[in-house]
């Protein structure tokens, strides 16, 4: 969830030496590449694309209040995630 606010939402997927875990840095371009069970694409034949939020937060007001809205979420994560089915 900090990662969400903080990076992902605003189509930031490095920083830091850290990268983005929710979806591969690159995205297939053609349709021989073939997916792992994570989405991820481990033995890419083609060059690629930059992977991209579709809708980004350009405005810092939004950005910034989506950030704390998912600070103040992850907060409640120990009772707010099933611990069976995650």
């Amino acid at each position: 969830m900090l990662i969400l606010g903080k990076y992902h939402s605003r189509g930031i997927h490095e920083w830091e030496g850290v990268s983005c875990s929710f979806h591969p840095l690159v995205k297939f371009s053609c349709k021989e590449c073939v997916e792992d069970e994570s989405g991820f694409y481990p033995n890419m034949k083609c060059q690629g694309e930059p992977s991209h939020s579709a809708n980004p937060l350009k405005c810092e007001f939004h950005g910034l209040a989506y950030e704390i809205e998912c600070t103040e979420r992850a907060k409640n994560a120990n009772s707010a995630i099933d611990p069976e089915l995650g």
